[in-house]
């Protein structure tokens, strides 16, 4: 009973605490360049965010559903920020909910803190793009997967929800992001392998699923490849080395919101991660030395050759979650390759954060459950310590981020160019602001959505197409000379060039 209580006060501890921590990033006002397009976009009709969507390098589902929180509540910064909000919530759910009832209550709550405290989800969750949300999509696709490998092992009935969850996750992430596209594939491919070799008598519902969701997904084949084209001739992401393999392996445990040096984060975690390997190794040194307990012995046989330490559906979670993870990784260097344009981008690996979380809970769960069945003081302080120095680091990483989301600084680029717009117009005359830079247009039409502002798409720093300025409405007036960009312009108006 005592154990059941304090088990509570820890969901409700992690609940509350993440929540805290998710909306007071929430509550700022600033936004950037991507989300200045997304606000923009929301405020069109559902067809022409389907129209322009075609255009640009996403899939329509989230605007759509931000589109939907505008007709509610009207245009929003803190409405649209609080949706992605929830989806990081809705993630961290899965835990008491799903990952509970599949692997017991510690591997639960470790999956939900996780969810809610790692400094990448932190950062993600409530930007004003669809990532919380694909992050929750695809994990609701992979732990639907594990559920149905679990009954095709136990040549078991496999339950009606966990189909319903893998179809309509599935096509949810591919009309979310095309990375979690991807990822709910490599989920459905690695379903249908197990399926192959434990169950071939399910190899039938999983194809009609699979074609399902195919058929769901044809109305917007013909929109990827045209996108395809868009990203081969024009996206904007380059390698970095060694940038990019750092990113893209310590992507759970960074933000680029901090001005620190990611290498210098990386080397700290890896140090961390380093002392927790040698710990383990150590243990299971001792253990060999004094023989197997008769529990790991029973594992041993019914698994094979799966390690001890884990029950074999932990096992197959583990090894599933480091496939996707990894078969997401190599599909985009391959896709990068063959468009002759980088498209692997740590950011985007956020859809994958719910598998990865999920395994490093198992492994944290398990490793404090062998070490108390050990009884090893030792082993049970470096987890503990090691534990602490990451809450430390997660908590200074997230102190740092709200340093940077509050400071005052912020709002003076966008005061200086719009007070004096502002004063012109209060006096009766015209005020204009004229600029090459999209990033700038953007965040101004973002946050200012009763003003039309002058793109200068004449000069070297503009490379917006047409494909991109048309989501932005009225907001943006894009001109081919300085005439045109001026016409309308008398004495005594005020033009601010940014």
């Amino acid at each position: 009973m005592a154990s059941s209580k304090r088990m509570h006060w820890a969901w409700a501890g992690v609940f509350l605490l993440g929540l805290g921590m998710l909306i007071a990033g929430a509550l700022n006002g600033n936004i950037w360049y991507d989300e200045g397009y997304s606000v923009a976009l929301v405020r069109q009709d559902f067809a022409q965010i389907w129209q322009l969507t075609a255009i640009d390098v996403h899939p329509p589902l989230y605007y759509w559903m931000a589109h939907a929180v505008y007709l509610a509540v009207g245009e929003s910064i803190l409405a649209y920020r609080l949706l992605s909000v929830a989806g990081m919530v809705a993630t961290a759910l899965l835990g008491p909910v799903v990952v509970r009832r599949m692997f017991g209550e510690r591997a639960g709550l470790a999956f939900s803190a996780l969810v809610l405290f790692l400094p990448f989800s932190q950062h993600m969750a409530w930007q004003i793009r669809m990532y919380s949300w694909s992050m929750f999509t695809v994990s609701v696709c992979f732990l639907a997967a594990l559920r149905l490998m679990s009954a095709a092992h136990a040549n078991e009935r496999a339950p009606r929800i966990a189909w319903a969850a893998l179809g309509a996750s599935g096509i949810a992430s591919a009309y979310l992001h095309y990375y979690a596209a991807v990822a709910a594939f490599l989920i459905n491919a690695g379903l249908m392998l197990c399926f192959w070799r434990c169950d071939r008598r399910k190899l039938r519902a999983w194809a009609v699923l699979a074609v399902a969701q195919l058929v769901l997904y044809l109305p917007w084949v013909r929109m990827l490849t045209a996108q395809m084209g868009e990203v081969a001739s024009s996206f904007w992401i380059t390698f970095e080395f060694p940038y990019t393999i750092v990113s893209v392996l310590m992507f759970p445990f960074t933000t680029d919101m901090l001005s620190c040096d990611l290498t210098v984060q990386s080397a700290a975690l890896v140090l961390v991660c380093l002392g927790a390997l040698l710990g383990v190794l150590r243990y299971r040194r001792r253990v060999a030395a004094q023989g197997a307990s008769d529990d790991a012995d029973a594992r041993r046989a019914d698994q094979g050759d799966a390690p001890s330490w884990f029950a074999p559906a932990e096992w197959r979670a583990l090894c599933f979650a480091g496939a996707i993870y990894a078969g997401l990784v190599i599909i985009m260097v391959l896709a990068s390759l063959g468009m002759g344009r980088m498209i692997l981008f740590y950011r985007y690996l956020v859809v994958v954060l719910g598998p990865v979380a999920l395994a490093m809970a198992l492994a944290l769960g398990r490793a404090w459950e062998r070490l108390h069945r050990a009884r090893s003081v030792r082993g049970i302080r470096a987890l503990t310590v090691g534990t602490a120095l990451f809450a430390v680091l997660f908590a200074g990483l997230w102190a740092g981020v709200m340093l940077r989301l509050y400071d005052a600084t912020n709002t003076q680029s966008v005061d200086a160019v719009m007070e004096p717009v502002a004063q012109a117009e209060a006096s009766g005359l015209q005020g204009v602001v004229v600029s090459p830079s999209p990033r700038v247009e953007s965040v101004l039409c973002g946050q200012y959505p009763e003003e039309t502002f002058v793109y200068l798409d004449f000069l070297r720093d503009s490379w917006w197409t047409e494909n991109v300025w048309r989501a932005y409405g009225t907001g943006i007036d894009p001109t081919d000379s300085w005439e045109e960009a001026l016409d309308g312009v008398e004495a005594g108006d005020t033009v601010v060039f940014v």
